[in-house]
């Protein structure tokens, strides 16, 4: 009796050793993680975005680059000839929409505005609430945490960009000038329609990228070899800048996904692809009415360098910044409540009104011949009413 007790003592002790090593029996209940719980153990959404983006950003940064390296010296009418294939030979939609996909890539390279964003991509369903807010209004993402430094990246590299490009473009324009000293420069252009045919079949023509600067862009978005970036500055919230943090913001959130067709609208800020329509416009008429070499030096260095440069430079124009407070940085198990309650409030969402700075007006026509008019005059140009805005064509 005392043994029969003995064993059945023992075997009940080995079932709770049992238990307590391996697990409860399968009758047990177990405890199922809440919703905060289930969010806090997910991962977030992986970060995507269309090939198109790296793709335009890529041309981007191929214009960009070449144009910079421009020469201003001209030997003879071949030189400038191929100044002016250089300096005109990107297709506007594309550099403009570039303009936006590289701002998007460059603002993910800043930890702050990456990581409150990856917190955020945890619950699914707030996740695409966020984004759809996003979509709906790009400005939303002023508002996000991070997005004072990651805008400041964006302005210091779109907008040193288009600095850079003026740069150019006031040196060779300058040239115009110079070279009149030349008597070659005042010979006519051989072939001027052929010329001017070419340069707006390259203005229609979009640069092709190669898979291998497709596939850094790539991998610097997802921060395997992050871009080499010139400091931060002061955050200004032009357009430009508010679609580069949109897109960057869905990308972060796992939103962005790979319809390019989606995106290419939020791609597109329709003040400069407008401004970049009408550089080229410009580019057009002068051309058409330049006879000498002097006037394709000035033609392609103001309306083909130097008034690109001002429209994608104007990423430093608008002075204002949202008047929204930033939301709080996220945890990476955040209070999605409090959260998209914030961003629900209309101080976040409205865009404040934009202030533009006042621009000078352009200097228009084509530069003035270096010698004495008739009556002793000074020289004047004839043909600058081409600049009229009646005479604007579509191409």
């Amino acid at each position: 009796m005392i043994s029969s007790s003995l064993r059945s003592a023992a075997i009940a002790a080995a079932g709770f050793a049992f238990a307590c090593l391996f697990g409860a029996p399968a009758h047990a209940q177990f405890h199922t993680p809440g919703p905060e719980e289930s969010a806090a153990m997910a991962k977030p959404a992986p970060l995507e975005l269309p090939r198109s983006v790296f793709e335009e950003a890529v041309a981007f940064q191929l214009y960009m680059g070449r144009a910079a390296g421009l020469s201003s010296s001209f030997a003879d009418g071949s030189a400038i000839a191929e100044t002016v294939r250089g300096g005109a030979a990107y297709e506007p939609r594309q550099l403009g929409r570039g303009a936006v996909a590289y701002g998007a890539l460059v603002a993910l390279q800043d930890p702050a505005f990456v990581r409150s964003l990856r917190g955020r991509s945890l619950d699914p369903a707030r996740r695409k609430e966020l984004a759809a807010r996003i979509w709906r209004d790009p400005a939303v993402a002023v508002s996000l945490p991070g997005a004072d430094s990651a805008a400041g990246l964006v302005v210091a590299a779109v907008s040193d960009e288009g600095a850079r490009l003026r740069g150019v473009g006031d040196r060779i324009k300058q040239s115009a000038y110079d070279i009149q000293h030349q008597p070659w420069s005042k010979n006519e252009v051989a072939g001027r329609d052929k010329r001017l045919a070419e340069v707006k079949a390259l203005s229609l023509s979009p640069l092709p990228t190669s898979p291998a600067d497709v596939e850094r862009l790539r991998l610097a978005a997802v921060g395997d070899t992050p871009l080499t970036l010139a400091p931060a500055v002061k955050p200004i919230y032009s357009p430009v800048v508010q679609r580069a943090l949109a897109v960057a913001a869905l990308a972060a959130l796992g939103e962005a996904g790979e319809d390019e067709a989606a995106l290419e609208p939020l791609l597109t800020e329709p003040e400069c692809a407008s401004c970049l329509k009408m550089a080229k416009l410009n580019l057009f008429q002068c051309l058409a009415v330049a006879k000498p070499w002097y006037e394709d030096v000035f033609c392609i260095g103001q309306h083909g360098l130097k008034d690109t440069g001002d429209c994608l430079a104007e990423t430093r124009s608008i002075r204002w910044r949202p008047a929204a407070t930033p939301v709080a940085a996220a945890p990476i198990a955040p209070d999605y409540g409090a959260q998209v309650a914030a961003y629900a409030t209309p101080a976040a969402t409205a865009a404040p009104a934009l202030a533009y700075r006042a621009a000078p007006a352009p200097a228009y026509g084509r530069p003035a011949v270096a010698q004495a008019g008739p009556a002793g005059r000074p020289g004047t140009d004839p043909l600058s009413a081409w600049r009229r805005p009646d005479a604007w064509t579509r191409y």
